[in-house]
Parts: C-alpha cells; sequence; structure tokens
C-alpha cells in the first residue's frame, strides 16, 4: 500500500483522511480478500459479459481480454444498465 504510510502513532493514513488502527486496517484488508476469494469481481464481470455484450462464454484470455475491450467500448449500455440496477435497489429500499 504505497498510500499508506504508517505512523509512530500506530496508525495508517489511507486517502489523507481516514486513521486505522493495525486491528481495524487489518479487518479492512480481510474483508477485501474475502471479496477476492468469493470471485464477486468475476461474478461481475461475467453478468456485464453477458448483459452488455450476449456473451455466454469466453475460450481463452485473449477472448476475455477482447470481451473487456469491447465492453469498455459500449460505455452507454453500461452506463443504462448501471442506471437500471440502481433504480431497483432504489424500490427494493423503499419497500423496507
Amino acid at each position: 500500500m504505497s498510500n499508506a504510510p504508517l505512523k509512530l502513532s500506530g496508525t495508517f493514513e489511507l486517502g489523507g483522511q481516514e486513521h486505522f488502527r493495525q486491528l481495524e486496517l487489518e479487518g479492512v484488508i480481510a474483508h477485501e480478500l474475502g471479496h477476492i476469494v468469493a470471485r464477486h469481481s468475476t461474478i461481475d464481470m461475467t453478468m456485464l459479459f453477458r448483459e452488455v455484450l450476449g456473451a455466454t462464454q469466453v475460450t481463452d484470455r485473449k477472448d476475455i481480454f477482447d470481451k473487456y475491450n469491447q465492453l469498455i467500448e459500449n460505455t452507454d449500455r453500461l452506463r443504462e444498465l448501471i442506471a437500471a440496477a440502481n433504480a431497483a435497489l432504489d424500490r427494493l429500499v423503499m419497500l423496507r
């Protein structure tokens, strides 16, 4: 973490504003590692490939790289999906 210098007080500074003691930082790191272990990014990208590009399978690393670039080129469709997802979440929150 090049932007998280350790201070003599035993705290870390993140983004110039947030201060975490060692145990808090360990908890944050463990939480983020949990996302990796649970493959949340993989699940999210699979959904985006399917919804934005209509892709139902990939063949190799080059195919994934090419599809990722196609995804980036389809930012308008991506924005529409994000807006629709946010609207759906807002509706769910209102139901509570």
